[in-house]
């Protein structure tokens, strides 16, 4: 009883954006020995999220990297939910700068996803679309390009003509591309495409 208590507790704290009483309670869920590999992997994730909103970063990557190593004792290396996790480490990884490992998170969630639900969907679109902010940002435009191309024509594929925040995304990303090149009026056109 008391650890769905604390479970749940701290989901509804999470929930609520109680993060700092989301942290505490996950932390009292994940001392209980009572639960699944699954479940303890779940509960990581979510204490990781409570420790990154509250500018713990350090910390949240630890708990990224118990719950993979929890995924893949209990489920092996290509466990369907590491793509979820690698790419929530990516974005921490990138929001703190540590690019080379944002790299390698983004791609292995693409790897896992495509074995799992294969390519034509909105994580890999979306793992693909972060790809190509991080090469721009690190200034390889070329290797941004190659990205961009393949999440606008996924998320194309997916979502058709529909204005989505993903595909206004991936076309201002592309209209950073042509800014770089040095053709503002394709600059200009991908940025009202993504509007």
């Amino acid at each position: 009883a008391q650890l769905v208590s604390s479970c749940q507790l701290g989901k509804e704290a999470h929930l609520a954006e109680s993060f700092g009483q989301a942290e505490a309670l996950y932390r009292r869920c994940l001392n209980e020995s009572h639960m699944s590999a699954v479940q303890r992997s779940t509960y990581l994730g979510n204490l990781s999220v409570a420790l990154r909103v509250n500018g713990k970063f350090d910390s949240a990557l630890l708990e990224l990297n118990e719950k993979e190593q929890a995924l893949i004792s209990s489920q092996g290396p290509d466990a369907p939910d590491l793509a979820n996790t690698y790419s929530n480490r990516g974005d921490l990884n990138f929001e703190i700068g540590q690019y080379q490992k944002a790299i390698k998170d983004y791609t292995r969630s693409i790897e896992v996803d495509k074995i799992h639900m294969g390519e034509k969907t909105v994580r890999v679109a979306s793992s693909y679309s972060k790809l190509s902010k991080l090469y721009l940002r690190q200034g390889s435009i070329e290797q941004a390009y190659i990205y961009i191309n393949k999440a606008l024509q996924l998320q194309l594929s997916i979502f058709g003509d529909a204005k989505t925040v993903d595909i206004a995304s991936t076309y201002n990303n592309l209209s950073k591309y042509w800014r770089e090149k040095g053709d503002s009026h394709q600059a200009v056109h991908n940025l009202n495409k993504a509007y």
